[in-house]
Parts: C-alpha cells; sequence; structure tokens
C-alpha cells in the first residue's frame, strides 16, 4: 500500500501539504519488480506516471549500446501531465529491485485541479526528461558517427600499412640473396666501361605508361622468352621487374655485345635485384605518404590545430577531407563520385570541425540511400552575393512527400533499428542555422535528392556592423 510518506520521498511532491499528499495516495497502484525484469517494452502503451520509490531502472531502444536513460528512486517516469508521449520510446529494464507507483492519466484533470502549483514542477519535470533525453541522444549520434569514421580510418589505413610489412618482408628477403648476386657479377670482372653502362642503364629506366591487363601480359611473356634465350634461370619471375621498369626488349638486345653471352644472365639478374629493389622501396615510400596523408586529413577533418574561434574556412576542403574518411564508403558501393567546384572559391566564416560534421551526416545519409553503383554529386557555388551554397546531390529514390515535411525533426528517422538515432539531421540542421546563420534546404524526387547548405561569406560576415556580428554569436549560444 503506497503512503503519504511514500510520495514524500518523490521530489516533485516532496513540498506537498501532508493533507494533499494523504488525498492522492490512494490514487497510486502499487507494483515491485526484480532486477532484469522489464518494466515496459518498446512500443507498449502510455497511460501512467509512474513513481519510484525504491531501485532503480533503465530505459535503452533497441539495438543501441551505449547507456541509456536512468530513472531512479524519487523520480518520476511514464506520462507526466502535459506530456504528448502515447507509447514508450524505449524498453524499460530494471536494474535494482524496484517499488513503484502508478497513477491513471485519468487522474491528471482532478489532481491538478486540487494542487495546482504542481502544473509548474510537471513542466519542469518535462524540461529536464527532455534535455537528457536530447543529451544522450545527440552524444549517441555523436559517437555512432565516430565509429563510421573510425571504421573507415582503420579500413583506410590498413591498406598501406599491409603494403609497407609485406614490402619490408620481401626487401628483407631480397638483400640476404644479395650477397650471392653480388659474388657472381665480381667473378666476371667487370671493367670500368660495363660498369658506367650499367649504372647508366639503371637510371635512364622509366615506369610505362598504365598498361591494360592484356598488354602488361604479353610484354610480360615476350621478355620472359628473351630472358630464357639468353640462359637466365626463373625467367618468368624476373619479367615483370623490367616491364615494371619500363625497360625495352630493344633496350636489352643492346647488352649481349657489351658483356658477352657468358657474363649476361649473372648482369641481368643483378640489373633485376637493383630495379625490383629500387621499386619496392618506392612503394614503401608511396604507402608511407599515404598514411601521413590520412592522417594529415584527420587533422584538416577534426580541425585539431585550429582555434575554437569562428575563422574563414575552405568549404571545397571541407568537402575533400570529408569525402577521404568516407572514400572506404563509397568504393563499398561502387558509387560514382562527381564534383563541380569552382577555382578559388570564397571562404565562410565558420568552425570548420562543426561544418565537417555537416558533410558528413549529408554524404553518409546519400550513401545509405543509394544504389549500388549509384552516382554521388557534390556542387559548390556562390549563392547570391553573400553566401556559398553546398549541394549534396544523389540519384537514390527520394524522400516521399509524406515526411518531407518532418526529415528534420529530433528522432524521426527511416532507418532499422540500431542504424539511426533521427537526430543526424536535426543535428546539421542546428549547425548551419543556429550556429553559423546559414540555411539549409530539401529538394528531393525519385532520381534525385538535394540537400542544398548555404553559408554567409566570410568577407561578408566580416564587414557587418557590430550589431549584426553579435546577432548572430548569440544565435549560436
Amino acid at each position: 500500500m503506497i503512503t503519504a510518506q511514500d510520495l514524500r520521498q518523490i521530489h516533485v511532491f516532496s513540498d506537498l501539504e501532508h493533507s494533499d499528499l494523504e488525498w492522492l495516495a490512494p490514487m497510486f497502484t502499487e507494483k515491485s519488480l526484480e532486477a532484469g525484469q522489464i518494466m515496459f517494452h518498446e512500443g507498449d502503451e502510455a497511460h501512467d506516471m509512474m513513481a519510484v520509490f525504491e531501485g532503480r531502472l533503465e530505459a535503452k531502444r533497441k539495438g543501441q549500446g551505449g547507456a541509456g536513460f536512468g530513472i531512479r528512486a524519487g523520480e518520476l517516469g511514464g506520462i507526466i501531465p502535459y506530456s504528448r508521449m502515447k507509447t514508450f520510446p524505449a524498453d524499460s529494464t530494471v536494474l535494482e529491485d524496484v517499488r513503484v507507483g502508478f497513477l491513471h492519466e485519468s487522474r491528471f484533470l482532478e489532481l491538478l485541479a486540487r494542487v495546482p502549483q504542481l502544473g509548474f514542477k510537471f513542466v519542469a519535470a518535462l524540461v529536464d526528461r527532455t534535455r537528457e533525453s536530447s543529451t544522450q541522444q545527440q552524444q549517441q549520434e555523436k559517437m555512432m558517427s565516430l565509429g563510421k569514421l573510425s571504421a573507415g580510418l582503420a579500413h583506410e589505413l590498413n591498406n598501406p600499412a599491409a603494403a609497407v610489412r609485406r614490402t619490408s618482408t620481401e626487401l628483407r628477403l631480397r638483400f640476404r640473396g644479395f650477397p650471392k648476386i653480388m659474388a657472381r657479377v665480381m667473378v666476371r670482372g667487370l671493367s670500368g666501361e660495363q660498369i658506367a653502362f650499367l649504372k647508366e642503364f639503371h637510371l635512364e629506366a622509366r615506369p610505362h605508361a598504365p598498361l591494360s591487363t592484356v598488354g602488361r601480359a604479353e610484354l610480360e611473356d615476350d621478355m620472359a622468352d628473351w630472358l630464357e634465350d639468353k640462359g637466365v634461370v626463373d625467367a618468368y619471375d624476373l619479367a615483370p621487374t623490367f616491364v615494371n621498369a619500363g625497360v625495352t626488349l630493344a633496350e636489352l638486345e643492346e647488352m649481349p655485345d657489351c658483356f658477352g653471352a657468358d657474363a649476361l644472365p649473372d648482369v641481368l639478374r643483378w640489373l633485376e635485384w637493383s630495379l625490383s629493389t629500387e621499386q619496392m622501396l618506392a612503394e614503401v615510400e608511396g604507402a608511407s605518404d599515404r598514411i601521413s596523408g590520412l592522417v594529415g586529413s584527420i587533422k584538416g577533418y577534426t580541425h585539431m590545430d585550429s582555434a575554437r574561434d569562428k575563422g574563414p574556412t575552405d568549404m571545397v576542403q571541407g568537402l575533400e577531407t570529408t569525402l577521404t574518411m568516407l572514400g572506404h564508403k563509397l568504393r563499398a558501393k561502387s558509387i560514382t563520385l562527381e564534383r563541380d567546384y569552382p577555382q578559388n572559391p570564397p571562404l565562410v566564416l565558420g568552425y570548420g570541425g562543426e561544418l565537417n560534421q555537416v558533410w558528413t551526416n549529408l554524404i553518409v545519409n546519400a550513401i545509405d540511400v543509394l544504389p549500388e553503383g549509384g552516382t554521388l554529386r557534390l556542387e559548390v557555388a556562390l549563392d547570391g552575393t553573400n553566401c556559398l551554397r553546398v549541394s549534396v546531390i544523389d540519384n537514390g529514390a527520394g524522400v516521399p512527400d509524406a515526411i518531407k515535411d518532418r526529415i528534420f525533426e529530433p528522432f524521426f528517422t527511416t532507418k532499422d533499428v540500431g542504424e539511426g538515432t533521427g537526430m543526424g539531421l536535426d543535428i546539421t540542421r542546428a549547425i548551419v542555422v543556429r550556429t553559423h546563420g546559414g540555411r539549409i534546404d530539401l529538394d528531393s524526387r525519385p532520381g534525385r535528392t538535394e540537400f542544398r547548405v548555404s553559408l554567409p561569406l566570410a568577407e561578408t560576415l566580416e564587414s557587418s556592423s557590430t550589431p549584426q556580428t553579435l546577432e548572430l554569436e548569440g544565435a549560436r549560444r
């Protein structure tokens, strides 16, 4: 049985008159559950205000990791007067044995008529609940975005890192065989003229222009046949090195006259070793440059080296660093990427890291809705005289007319459970509109969806009067 003393433990009711608590207590229905049990399931109809007297519960959406929305002893849950909630948005699991009381919504008007001061407390409780829920959802959205970027970054870094490891291992094996190769060449007693010929031959070797698979195979077969004719062992293993270095059969034909038939196989093997070693070192250098470029993209994406104040921001650079971070997702669906950027685009005044979050949300959404082999187009252009417009366009199925007006609503999502929080576009709009004083629009029809983001130019804002600048900053706060 619920008593007035039980209700006194609830923060909202703690300062009510004892007579009011005595009147209210019998209206509550008592229920107790053990840890691990489910109080409510996501989607269950909500008809009661719930007062928690003992224990603790957690509300968590299906398919989402991390902490959920907690309800502790002394707090209210379920429907609160003035709430528009119709169903429970998450499973409510008992974390610690609980004892709760339920007040049916049919008694709310009677309660507010008798104790009108509770109306202000219920509104304050709703505001606190909305703020906490919104904060957690935004954090969840950021963590999901971070997880996607981390997976993409790991994928992007893995390829060049694996190339460095693979090539360094092969280089180690080749260097172990170098003394034997060098000894065979030295016993030939090459003259200074012959050594100079090899040095010049090596320096003049240049890679071919990109070859087709068939064209490369034909060159390698011809090269291997020629090497075999000259007595070179493992000719088919050595031929790709000469082809990669751009060496032609006509150039190799000059070598027998210079070195003679007996010395030629050893000289050719030494030359292949030298060329292949240089090629492998170039591969290591290229992979290392790729890793350095990715690290630079991360720093550019997060603006780690930038102050937290607004500053002139290059939108094209922001889009490109974002594409670098999401490259694996584009390749996974064989998406064609089109760009339409102006030369020397004007800068906008903004927070680079936050704007990159905008591009991430819009581009990821486009990738998710695109079919295999779809097209993503990015356009940057002046919007009037005072703004720069960035358009993210996809040729997916489009946004249905029935939900176009809801697409920017918080918690609204068309993705499956666990794949979206419904906060991505809400956060995007907040960054564009409130933080940067810009605007974001949607234009969608089957086969073409365009999100347009317009942001004030840096030179426009910098030349604005002080009151206008303060108004924008105030909106951000």
